[in-house]
């Protein structure tokens, strides 16, 4: 099991902290890590905030630098993985702002996103990834990012330079990178359109997006194109929601994934929205579910 930053995208270090707590619990959990920018005029919003007393809701940069002091204070905190940028470049970013059937909420979250983390062609989580080569880190990207880099050549360069490449199915949408929306949303075409044209090794399966869309996982998790694939998975409810000991809606998902035999062994990742709870608390609560969750497994 692990965990990705993004329940901790305001304080990035707490994840690390997290992961080493998990570990001296006796939990083998690794990290997933959002590369967040942190540009000068976000640093400047961010020191007046605390001349004037208020701490906002922007995120930090994540650099090499941090991820090793942060594991020099947490050395039990290894990362995995580096999840690229939604977007594959602003355009996409921007698309999805201004596009008409782009709900206003979700505006406001895109916009937030163009500042906070930028396009995956910024290669800042490339850059990462690869300065962690000691960790043997890998990268996810979702379809469009993969598409993207492959259209302008860059793709085989990445691949050298990482352990590994994931490509994750993620919610449907129109894209101007790539336009087959099946290519992005759905396991099975990413298996053969995504993974298997550009040589990737294999898939992150976004079991929380498939519930969003009401897939049938279960049929999902019988395809053996799509199985045969998988290495990773992220675990929450829609919108990156918690889950907890004896989800009702995790039951049947957890049953299926313990029948299924992949062919490589598979690390599932909580992948949640910031929860906001006080950090033993959320110790307790992270391992309980983790408890969970490998107990179904048996």
């Amino acid at each position: 099991m692990d965990i990705t930053t993004g329940s901790h995208i305001f304080n990035p270090e707490q994840s690390f902290h997290l992961a080493h707590e998990l570990k001296e619990a006796g939990h083998d959990v690794q990290i997933e890590v959002y590369p967040t920018l942190d540009r000068r005029v976000i640093r400047h919003i961010r020191a007046l905030g605390n001349k004037l007393g208020i701490s906002l809701p922007i995120p930090p940069g994540v650099t090499e630098e941090d991820v090793r002091r942060w594991q020099d204070k947490y050395p039990n905190a290894k990362v995995n993985r580096v999840h690229l940028p939604f977007s594959y470049n602003n355009t996409e970013l921007w698309w999805l702002v201004v596009d008409p059937k782009t709900e206003p909420k979700a505006r406001i979250h895109h916009l937030a996103w163009i500042f906070f983390i930028g396009a995956a062609q910024n290669l800042k989580g490339v850059s990462l990834a690869q300065k962690l080569a000691d960790q043997n880190v890998g990268l996810t990207m979702h379809a469009n990012a993969v598409a993207g880099f492959a259209k302008t050549g860059t793709l085989e360069g990445i691949k050298k330079k990482v352990s590994f490449i994931l490509a994750e199915n993620g919610m449907p949408y129109r894209s101007p990178v790539l336009k087959n929306v099946d290519a992005i949303s759905d396991p099975r075409t990413i298996a053969q359109q995504i993974i298997t044209r550009y040589g990737l090794t294999g898939m992150l399966l976004g079991i929380d997006h498939l519930i969003a869309q009401d897939a049938r996982i279960e049929d999902i998790l019988s395809d053996r194109l799509v199985v045969d694939v998988v290495h990773a998975m992220h675990l929450a409810n829609p919108a990156h929601g918690e889950i907890g000991p004896g989800d009702e809606s995790y039951k049947h998902v957890l049953k299926k994934i313990a029948q299924t035999e992949f062919k490589t062994p598979v690390r599932a990742a909580l992948d949640y929205a910031p929860l906001n709870t006080p950090f033993q608390e959320e110790v307790m609560r992270v391992g309980r579910t983790i408890d969970w969750i490998m107990e179904t497994q048996k």
